[in-house]
């Protein structure tokens, strides 16, 4: 795991920059399971988010992706990146981690996703040590410096 400090830190190269596309939101799994429910003419969020990365690797050569991987559409959507990864092997998955206690008080279901995603990334971006009331919000500023795309 790489901590990212400073100023100088985790600066990826505007080439990559060019290339990336970021994943926030606090949209949790049951939140979405409600909006799809309330509004059944949306029917499929997933397949929304799914195709949504789909057009960003086709048709702008998206490769990198961040995701601060908080339980439910950040997770979700690196779920659907790692299983693009098997048609397209040029595509990366980084984990942007707040700080590293974060999944410390989420269900055992919830951390067994988080750790098998994290597992299967291509690298983790730890940005503190321990909780501060701003290490969400320096995440979130961080992957967006990172990206030319944001969902």
């Amino acid at each position: 795991m790489e901590l990212i400090t400073g100023k100088k830190g985790g600066k990826l190269k505007n080439m990559k920059r060019l290339n990336t596309c970021c994943f926030i939101g606090s949209c949790t799994e049951d939140r979405l399971s409600l909006f799809e429910e309330k509004r059944p003419f949306l029917n499929n969020t997933g397949l929304a988010i799914e195709e949504s990365i789909l057009y960003l690797i086709e048709c702008f050569s998206v490769t990198n992706f961040l995701s601060g991987m908080d339980v439910g559409f950040e997770q979700y959507a690196a779920e659907v990146v790692l299983e693009k990864k098997k048609d397209y092997p040029q595509v990366t998955l980084e984990g942007v981690l707040p700080y590293e206690n974060h999944s410390v008080s989420w269900t055992e279901a919830q951390r067994d996703k988080y750790y098998s995603i994290m597992e299967k990334s291509d690298r983790e971006i730890l940005m503190q040590y321990h909780y501060t009331s701003d290490c969400m919000t320096r995440r979130n500023l961080f992957m967006i410096n990172q990206s030319k795309h944001v969902m």
